[in-house]
């Protein structure tokens, strides 16, 4: 069997493909994969599995054309491509489909993942060799106190609003409402694309804005998510991950429902993260 995955979107989005791929790998031995990185390089900051996290996919990628290319055209019928946009859950895709298959969509469900959960979390170790100076004594301070990650994101979704669909400042302020009783002296800490717009309409005391991780740096706010002690995140995939990387086994992840306005979204908030209407 050869197996190949197709990597979309940005960095959040890449991180549920390669997850979707540890569960493949685990269920499929056998298989041969191929990682096709292609449509991604052209998203937010390119392919970013390799810069951020201790994952070599140069291998994987350098056989897609030679191998699937003349493949597809030798295999014929026996070539399948198996795509999944819904942000539901399909248990089918764990079985054995033809011997040339091309898996293309964004599984952004835990449940693919979590039978290798523990392999999820060992390959997204941030490399933090390469984390500025100011990230890493702000990364410091965070895991030291009782801090939450506030994700606010606005940009591309400004001007696709129809289709994914904004959090609202009345979300934030109840989330932040919700942590302000649950932890004591809490330091809000705000990531966005759009920092001025969080400092002007989410009125907080106890703030922090993180706006120094910027372009290719960007991926430096996912990992100061993951060190707050608790998280309220968009409905992104960048702070979902930020979340669920937090190692916190008493924390409080607060996310927005529906998560976007074009799907049900039954699978794609962990079932012991707390919904609020966005």
């Amino acid at each position: 069997m050869i197996k190949t995955i197709v990597f979309n979107g940005g960095l959040g989005n890449q991180m549920f493909q390669y997850a979707f791929y540890l569960r493949m790998r685990h269920e499929s031995p056998l298989s041969f994969f191929i990682f096709d990185t292609e449509q991604s390089r052209g998203c937010h900051n390119g392919f970013e599995l390799d810069k951020v996290f201790h994952i070599d996919c140069g291998w994987k990628t350098k056989y897609y054309r030679k191998v699937i290319k003349h493949s597809q055209r030798m295999l014929g019928p026996f070539y399948e491509i198996v795509q999944k946009n819904s942000l539901e859950y399909d248990p089918s895709l764990m079985r054995e489909h033809h011997v040339l298959s091309s898996y293309t969509g964004f599984w952004q469900s835990e449940k693919y993942f979590k039978p290798v959960e523990k392999s999820v979390r060992k390959a997204f170790t941030f490399r933090e060799e390469l984390l500025n100076e100011k990230t890493k004594e702000t990364g410091a301070y965070l895991k030291s106190i009782n801090s939450v990650s506030v994700h606010i994101r606005r940009g591309d979704y400004l001007r696709n609003r129809d289709y994914y669909g904004l959090c609202t400042t009345d979300y934030y302020n109840k989330s932040i409402s919700l942590l302000k009783e649950r932890i004591p002296n809490a330091l809000f800490t705000f990531f966005s694309d759009d920092v001025d717009w969080a400092r002007q309409s989410i009125k907080c005391e106890n703030a922090l804005y993180v706006d120094w991780n910027n372009g290719k740096d960007s991926w430096q706010d996912m990992y100061l998510m993951s060190c707050c002690k608790h998280n309220i995140v968009a409905n992104s995939s960048f702070s979902w991950w930020g979340a669920w990387l937090n190692p916190n086994q008493e924390k409080t992840v607060v996310a927005p429902k529906p998560w976007f306005d074009y799907s049900s979204d039954y699978d794609i908030a962990p079932s012991n993260w707390q919904r609020i209407e966005r």
